[in-house]
């Protein structure tokens, strides 16, 4: 009788230590070790028709000794709307000590963005242990990445009508429209070219304007 009581007991209190272990809430769980992240370049500068990408190098350092690999996850929690970024490979494993090189795409989701200054895009590296994550939990990496549009300038000139009539003692004016089709604040200087030689030089007023962006 005693012998089947200690058994119970021990049965009992296995019971109640491996409860303990699998079902102990997240916020009693240990820091096991924790996960980095680290961009290959900031600031990065994306161009008009996108095709851009950075290097996002992830890696796990546990604190103590670990066998089992953690299940990294790439997550992109903050970025401004005109800009799409997209990783390679969002969720992989990773074994302790080991990093992994994911690329990182960038791509403008709006045409003629207009090159704001630097704006921050975050990105989160939480990590799970495979088995037992429920008693150990591993630190997240966060990054921070500079990002901003590669400006590019496309200015038009027109006339509106552009051919007149005229005699050697006359004038014209011929007014023009410049328009800036660019994604930057943009310095215009105008002159003429090919002019006759019989003709005396063009007087261009003014000659060099400032376009802000389309």
């Amino acid at each position: 009788m005693l012998k089947r009581t200690v058994s119970i007991g021990v049965l009992l209190g296995t019971f109640m230590l491996l409860s303990t272990v699998l079902f102990a809430p997240a916020a009693q769980a240990i820091e096991w070790g924790s996960m980095t992240a680290s961009p290959d370049i900031s600031p990065f500068y994306v161009n008009r028709y996108g095709g851009d990408s950075f290097t996002l190098t992830v890696a796990y350092e546990p604190f103590f000794f670990q066998y089992f690999p953690v299940w990294a996850q790439i997550e992109v929690t903050k970025s401004p709307s005109w800009l799409t970024v997209s990783p390679t490979q969002k969720t992989f494993p990773l074994q302790s000590g080991a990093q992994k090189n994911v690329k990182v795409n960038l791509a403008l989701s709006e045409q003629d963005v207009e090159a704001p200054s630097l704006t921050s895009v975050t990105i989160q590296v939480p990590g799970r242990i495979v088995l037992g994550g429920e008693v150990r939990e591993v630190a997240t990496a966060q990054t921070d990445i500079l990002v901003g549009v590669n400006p590019f300038t496309q200015i038009t000139v027109s006339i509106a009508k552009p051919i007149e009539r005229s005699s050697p003692d006359r004038e014209l004016t011929f007014p023009v429209t410049i328009e800036n089709w660019g994604t930057a604040q943009t310095r215009v200087t105008l002159q003429a070219t090919d002019v006759p030689d019989d003709w005396t030089d063009p007087i261009i007023s003014p000659q060099q304007i400032i376009l802000d962006a389309k």
